[in-house]
């Protein structure tokens, strides 16, 4: 009889998703961050700052296949439970951990932001899962 173990899989977040500061406008518009934090959308002239893409370390077997899940969207809310959807997608480029074990994915999403939005500092969860 033979069989192996590997190492059990971990995964931390290393940089938060951020859409930033937005000014709320008349009009609609709509925030995209792309997974290498480039941002496209919106009124850049005045309503984007401080901007950042998801990034997450995974840590299993040197040279393990690994399988990602990644939540389709997120739904995020402010202190008054005014609420908005952001759209979530990675960068899906990671598929085995590296000879020591190690890998990155990133995370991008695009936002929808209503008319007068109502000001408040919004925040949500989504989950990324990970297996061998």
């Amino acid at each position: 009889m033979t069989f192996t173990i590997k190492s059990s899989l971990s995964i931390k977040e290393e940089q938060n998703l951020n859409f930033g500061t937005i000014v709320s406008m008349p009009t609609a518009q709509t925030i995209r961050i792309d997974t290498d934090g480039r941002v496209s959308g919106g009124n850049f002239a005045n309503s984007i700052s401080n901007t950042s893409a998801g990034l997450f370390s995974i840590y299993g077997a040197p040279n393990a296949a690994v399988n990602i899940k990644l939540d389709n969207s997120a739904v995020v809310a402010n202190e008054t439970s005014r609420t908005m959807t952001a759209a979530l997608f990675s960068d899906a480029s990671l598929t085995r951990l590296d000879y020591y074990g190690t890998g990155q994915i990133k995370v991008g999403g695009s936002l929808d932001v209503n008319p007068n939005q109502p000001a408040g500092q919004y925040t949500g969860t989504y989950t990324v899962s990970i297996s061998y």
